[in-house]
């Protein structure tokens, strides 16, 4: 739209005065000697009603001087007051198509960025390969990626770079122990931290050695309580083996418990160490 030019008439320069005069030296010069009688003034007994009437006249001058400020303010705004609202009618009339643009640029940015999302998301699930289901598009997102000054290119090689790196620590992290290669890697996609992934596997083999040694522990205290049964009944015949029929029944057992990652890790060391076999049903 073609520029419209602010034209004061007259301009304001001309009709409003740099400074609003009046004889404020003298009546300060005056004031100053006729106030000096007060500094430091103590009222006795004798002098109130004197103290009366000059607080009286005090009161007066300070109302009068009020009175003049708030007329000459009066004045002085009453044409920026109609200014300001004819100014503040003009403003609303260009606000309304702004923000009529506003809100369509809006609803185009956000299929645009709409756009962009489902464009990567497109790309992602090309490049994820084995890894889906495993690694979600928000684990590798980037927040930039959605501006327009941001390419295409450069989004599919940082996807690309970032699958390539989450796949080489899989590797590394698929060497750790087999028995703790599921809770290592589970920490690691947490998070996509090797460091974090590593260090939660030195935990798993510590909470395991704990248990072994508890384990160990309890067996040693089972055994010394059994010798000293059998010092205390004698030496008896030799057990018999047990034949085939007096073996122990093998139950398989099916069930579901709540725990934490230490929690589990825990569970299935003693599962090992017990020769117990088992498997994960997922649902």
């Amino acid at each position: 739209m073609d520029t419209l030019e602010f034209v004061m008439s007259p301009d304001v320069a001309e009709v409003v005065p740099a400074v609003l005069g009046f004889n404020f030296e003298e009546m300060k010069s005056v004031l100053q000697e006729r106030l000096r009688y007060y500094s430091g003034l103590v009222v006795t007994e004798g002098a109130i009603k004197a103290a009366k009437q000059d607080r009286a006249d005090l009161n007066k001058l300070r109302e009068a001087l009020e009175a003049k400020r708030k007329e000459v303010k009066k004045v002085c705004l009453a044409p920026y007051n109609d200014f300001e609202a004819k100014v503040k009618e003009l403003v609303g009339m260009i606000e309304a198509p702004i923000s009529a643009i506003d809100g369509q640029l809006k609803e185009h940015e956000d299929r645009r960025r709409e756009a962009k999302y489902g464009e990567i998301d497109a790309f992602f699930r090309e490049e994820v390969g084995d890894l889906m289901g495993l690694v979600p598009l928000s684990a590798v997102w980037k927040d930039e990626w959605l501006n327009a000054g941001t390419s295409m290119k450069k989004i599919k090689e940082e996807v690309s770079s970032a699958l390539s790196k989450i796949r080489a620590d899989l590797k590394v992290l698929g060497t750790v122990e087999a028995e703790y290669q599921d809770e290592v890697k589970v920490k690691y996609l947490e998070a996509l931290d090797v460091s974090a992934a590593l260090a939660h596997r030195h935990h798993l083999k510590e909470q395991a050695q704990k248990f072994r040694e508890m384990e160990e522990k309890r067996r040693r205290v089972e055994a010394l309580g059994g010798l000293a049964q059998a010092d205390a009944c004698g030496a008896g015949p030799a057990p018999e083996e047990p034949t085939e029929q007096e073996q122990e029944t093998v139950y398989y057992l099916a069930f579901e418990c709540s725990v934490t990652k230490a929690q589990a890790a825990a569970l299935s060391a003693f599962m090992r160490n017990n020769n117990i076999t088992y498997r994960r049903i997922y649902k």
